[in-house]
């Protein structure tokens, strides 16, 4: 649960950079120089291998906080075997697990309420999201691509991610997608009449 919010956050926020600077895309499929592919398991080094840590700290911590043990006795006489099992604690590790434990909830907690600041659409992961905004893109160039502003058409802005240079969204305006509707039914009219 941690690492799939956590990866969450670093996509989000991979994402969110595009509105500011121009970049790469992340990728792990398409390989090319127009891609990021520096990263291993999706996540950025300095975020991956503490967390990696944590889980190992976190599980050693719990088998250390309890064990069990197995006690094995002949009854007397009676050549009877009897087995009983007794669970017994080590009080810092179990604290320590407690603690660790606790963390990650917090930690979840916090990529629950995850907002990022912005204009570019949120996507969490979402597809969807990204090929709604690649309607202008043509090719992926090398020195990245940049989400914005990209014109104004007959009655409404509209923004996305683009190669070429783009503008800074503006604030309490409309934007909407690529075409009007007026503009597809314009075009339709001509094929129709004959």
């Amino acid at each position: 649960m941690i690492i799939y919010n956590i990866t969450l956050i670093s996509q989000e926020y991979d994402w969110g950079r595009l509105e500011y600077c121009r970049q790469r895309l992340r990728s792990t499929l398409v390989s090319g120089s127009s891609f990021n592919e520096d990263y291993v398991l999706q996540l950025p080094r300095k975020i991956l291998f503490p967390t990696m840590m944590y889980s190992v700290l976190t599980h050693w911590m719990l088998g250390e906080a309890l064990q069990t043990q197995e006690a094995i006795w002949l009854e007397p006489g009676r050549r009877i075997e009897h087995s009983k099992y007794i669970i017994t604690y080590a009080a810092y590790p179990l604290w320590i697990a407690t603690f660790l434990i606790l963390l990650m909830t917090a930690v979840c907690w916090w990529a629950f309420t995850y907002k990022r600041e912005g204009f570019i659409p949120q996507m969490f992961g979402s597809i969807r999201v990204l090929m709604a905004n690649t309607t202008q893109l043509d090719e992926f160039p090398d020195n990245g691509i940049q989400w914005g502003d990209l014109g104004e058409g007959r009655k409404f802005r509209h923004a996305g991610l683009s190669a070429e240079e783009v503008l800074k969204i503006v604030p309490n305006e409309l934007y909407a997608g690529l075409e009007d509707r007026e503009d597809e039914e314009d075009a339709l009219l001509p094929e129709r009449r004959e």
